[in-house]
């Protein structure tokens, strides 16, 4: 190479691969009512909960479930008939707070 050419580039990745949301493992309640959806670069995790528990320990919480959900259910996105909440949180730091709610760690 001579010191006229630019030095070769990296080639291109796909960042375009999609990885389907999957259910935490720990934070599955089958009695829960709301799902909360967290993302972060190798997908989304889903965590079934009772809204109760979270309305009850945090105002941020009480004040989002506070708000009328959209009344047709086509406008609104569920699993198992459970309102799913985006949250823009990692999957880890949802999991901390899950578990101080959930079992006071």
């Amino acid at each position: 190479m001579s010191d006229d050419e630019p030095p070769a580039k990296r080639r291109r990745t796909d960042d375009t691969q999609y990885y389907p949301p999957k259910k935490s493992e720990t934070y599955w309640f089958e009695d829960g009512n709301i799902v909360l959806k967290a993302g972060d670069t190798l997908g989304e995790t889903l965590y079934r909960v009772h809204s109760s528990i979270f309305a009850r320990h945090s105002e941020v919480f009480k004040d989002m479930l506070s708000i009328p959900q959209p009344s047709k259910k086509a406008e609104a996105e569920t699993i198992d008939g459970c309102p799913i909440i985006s949250l823009t949180d990692t999957k880890e730091d949802l999991e901390n707070v899950i578990s101080i709610f959930y079992d006071n760690k």
